[in-house]
């Protein structure tokens, strides 16, 4: 499950930065290879959200998504786009920025220490197994020699 959209995407930075960052062919906005790459980007995005958050949360996380995740796959996703270019044009200062904070709060939120506002999955079963208790042995000379 994807955490962001490319409508999300275009809504933030613009129809056309996104066209330039994935318009391979310079064909324009027809271009069906836009919109499979963005989806590869937020795929990958949402990848690495599941990847420090399925410690302490089920995922992929439940609809509605928090506000939260959806901001830092945008933030993951747009970086993945802005590399596909950054021969070309370098990485911008605030893409890099955006991803290392987001990256800082995925750490915070797998260790406990940012509330990501969804509940938990419980704790693994803490079940008992019988035991038996006896001052005889289970295993003895006679038992084991029909084996």
């Amino acid at each position: 499950m994807n955490y962001c959209t490319q409508a999300q995407l275009e809504t933030v930075v613009g129809t056309t930065l996104i066209q330039q960052l994935t318009d391979d062919e310079l064909t324009g906005s027809g271009n069906a290879q836009i919109a499979v790459r963005v989806a590869k980007a937020c795929t990958d995005a949402s990848s690495v959200i599941d990847g420090f958050l399925r410690l302490r949360y089920s995922v992929p996380l439940a609809s509605p998504v928090p506000a939260l995740i959806t901001k830092i796959s945008q933030d993951l996703t747009l970086f993945e786009l802005h590399r596909r270019r950054e021969h070309e044009v370098g990485m911008p200062a605030g893409a890099l920025q955006a991803q290392q904070q987001a990256l800082a709060q995925l750490k915070a939120m797998r260790d406990g220490d940012m509330d990501l506002g969804v509940e938990p999955p419980p704790a693994a079963s803490s079940a008992s197994y019988g035991s038996a208790e006896s001052d005889e042995p289970l295993f003895t000379g006679e038992t084991l020699e029909e084996f």
